[in-house]
């Protein structure tokens, strides 16, 4: 009846009443029915495109997972590669710019880099208070043996960013500041009064902060009340040429492992090397300062550092600190400070040097205050000692027939060891201080009564074992003199006072013995040793790396377990970097009364010292665990037992 009247109206039920309920149900049925096949087949439809276009999906995803260039066949980043090569090729055409000019004023001013080969004669007088020389014989320093450990500082990352894009707005104010720096240094460094008044002995100079801010009124603006100001200078005369000293100086890495007792890192926040001129170069660093003693805070800060040269055979090299003077949360910044090279007769070269700092320093201990006025913590005396400590370490190590007992190295060899020694030195230091820069964070302890426990958690850095490094160190006043204090501890028969994994092992009448001495300097007792454990359970494969230095304004002995496999590679000219070293050992510093700014380390001293005891122990090689109360109070009985033990020894009628 559906296809004789598909329409259902009135008419319908007047001709058909007898059957009405069968036609409204057979029809209402084959509508329902016909629906359902339409939607069955809209269904299978959407099915279909649904799979196809879920198939699309995982191919544009396989294709997104996995980019490829159409041109070339290449990886690409679909939607950055045309914005990111782009961004990529200007970068290297700026790069390859900075080189350009590097080689070209490199190559301008000669590169002879290397300290003179010639005997030495004597240096010509001076009128002024000098240091002697520093080298003997013919030598040599290569310029490839300084080889840095790359930290960046954490701490001063913060306003890395904002650095980096003020110095591209503002670099004309850069240049104009560092221009200025530059003067006033050199006025600092000849003036004489009134702007340095004389000291009540006559052996240290005092600085007219009344003349010095009418003197200078430009620069980084008046003194904040809240920091105390430092300011020292210093000359001195060594064998070696302004070149050498300038590529030290300018190059980051080379500097901040050349001065690793006082520089705990260093790293450019712009390109390494900005030319100002035909004569001179600016760069933007920032850095973080240290004292190898857990009664003192680092500094850190940024600062242009720019040298120029002046005239032939005479540079000057100028830091200046970028902070803002009205930022009331700085703690630390550098006023013009640096040095002035003076190339002379026969090879020599007069250095001299001022620091002028602005620093909080009320985290530093009253045990400590002296040393750091002094300025044998941070001053220009004890950057002119480890300078010339630094010279004559090369130097020395560069001499043939060095070893004065059996090596059996050829040059690189040496050059390794050399190397793998400044990297003890830099992880002992670093750990010490405990400086952020390096990784190390504040676990416990304050103020000279506790032992300062640091830990850092390794898991990449090579050079250091993977795992969590826990480094354990105190300071203790000594009524002796340096001299004594370190004679005593560079002996190798004093070891039992040393690493406490090899403790054990001397309690069961192992000996020591040294199996190569490396002489570094002139004085007696400068010297790198490498020392062999020799017993009935002593552990073979293993020796014991030292270095022993002593210079004007402070001594240390650093030493650290290495394999004896590992030892045998280096000496056959493989590379150091992946040597694992746990340092430990000591620093000592003349104990000065406050004002006393000449004081010197030897026999002759005020009698008294500061000594640092540090051990760095791998407590868990799991970088993800935890650190016990258990761990910590071990280390604390080791190093207080330790400091008993030398206190003892030292005071002792009988000792050494």
């Amino acid at each position: 009846m559906f296809y004789v009247s598909p329409l259902i109206d009135g008419n319908f039920y007047i001709y058909h009443p007898p059957s009405l309920s069968l036609y409204i149900s057979y029809s209402s049925n084959h509508l329902t029915l016909s629906q359902n096949h339409r939607e069955r087949d809209d269904n299978k439809k959407l099915r279909k495109e649904n799979d196809e276009l879920r198939l699309e999906n995982l191919r544009i995803k396989e294709a997104l997972s996995n980019p490829c260039c159409q041109h070339c066949g290449g990886p690409c980043v679909i939607g950055k590669m045309s914005m990111d090569g782009r961004r990529l090729r200007l970068e290297n055409a700026s790069l390859q710019a900075e080189i350009e000019k590097v080689s070209v004023w490199i190559s301008k001013h000669g590169n002879q880099s290397e300290m003179p080969s010639t005997a030495l004669p004597e240096p010509e007088p001076s009128h002024q208070l000098v240091v002697s020389g520093v080298v003997t014989g013919t030598v040599k320093v290569p310029l490839n043996t300084m080889e840095a450990e790359s930290s960046r500082a954490a701490e001063l990352r913060g306003p890395s960013v904002t650095v980096q894009s003020q110095a591209q707005v503002q670099r004309p104010f850069f240049e104009n500041l560092a221009a200025v720096a530059m003067e006033e240094l050199m006025v600092m460094a000849h003036a004489g009064e009134p702007l340095w008044i004389p000291g009540l002995d006559g052996y240290y100079e005092i600085l007219n902060e009344d003349e010095y801010a009418r003197a200078f009124p430009r620069g980084l603006g008046p003194k904040r009340l809240a920091l105390r100001t430092e300011v020292t200078r210093g000359t001195t005369i060594m064998f070696t040429t302004p070149l050498f000293l300038v590529d030290i100086i300018m190059n980051v890495s080379k500097w901040s492992t050349f001065f690793s007792g006082i520089v705990s890192s260093a790293d450019y926040l712009e390109m390494p090397f900005i030319s100002i001129g035909s004569e001179g170069m600016l760069q933007l660093i920032t850095a973080e300062f240290q004292v190898p003693s857990p009664l003192v805070p680092p500094r850190g800060c940024v600062f242009l550092r720019y040298c120029r040269k002046h005239a032939e055979g005479f540079w000057v090299i100028v830091d200046v600190s970028m902070n803002n003077h009205d930022n009331s949360e700085i703690r630390y910044r550098r006023r013009p400070s640096g040095c002035l090279i003076q190339e002379m007769s026969n090879g020599y070269s007069k250095i001299t040097w001022v620091e002028h700092v602005e620093v909080d320093d009320s985290g530093v201990h009253d045990m400590y205050k002296a040393v750091v006025s002094s300025g044998l913590a941070f001053g220009a005396k004890r950057w002119l000692s480890t300078l010339e400590r630094q010279c004559e370490r090369l130097a020395s190590i560069s001499a043939i027939n060095n070893p004065r007992f059996g090596l059996n190295a050829n040059p690189e060899g040496r050059k390794n060891i050399l190397r793998l020694v400044e990297r003890m030195v830099v992880g002992f230091c670093g750990g010490v201080s405990g400086s952020r820069a390096q990784g190390w964070s504040h676990i416990s302890g304050i103020g000279a009564e506790d032992v300062k426990i640091t830990a850092k958690r390794n898991t990449v850095v090579t050079g250091s074992p993977p795992g969590i490094t826990i480094n354990a160190s105190t300071s203790l006043w000594l009524p002796l003199p340096p001299g004594r204090i370190f004679h005593f501890l560079r002996t190798s028969r004093n070891l039992v006072f040393r690493a406490p994994s090899i403790w054990d092992v001397l309690a069961n009448g192992a000996t020591i013995e040294e199996a190569c001495q490396i002489a570094n300097g002139r004085e007696e007792g400068n010297c790198i040793s490498i020392l062999n454990v020799r017993g009935p359970e002593s552990p073979s494969h293993v020796m014991i790396l030292q270095e022993n230095c002593s210079h004007a304004t402070g001594s240390y002995v650093i030493y650290a377990p290495i394999d004896v496999v590992a030892l045998n590679a280096i000496l056959t000219g493989q590379e150091a970097d992946y040597v694992a070293l746990l340092p430990c050992g000591f620093t000592i510093f003349p104990d000065l009364p406050y004002g006393m700014q000449d004081g010197l380390v030897g026999e002759g001293g005020s009698g008294g010292s500061l000594l640092t005891v540090s051990f760095q122990i791998l407590v868990d090689s799991n970088p993800d665990s935890n650190i016990s109360a258990d761990t910590i109070a071990n280390l604390n009985v080791l190093v207080t037992g330790t400091c008993d033990q030398i206190k003892g020894s030292l005071l002792a009628k009988n000792a050494p």
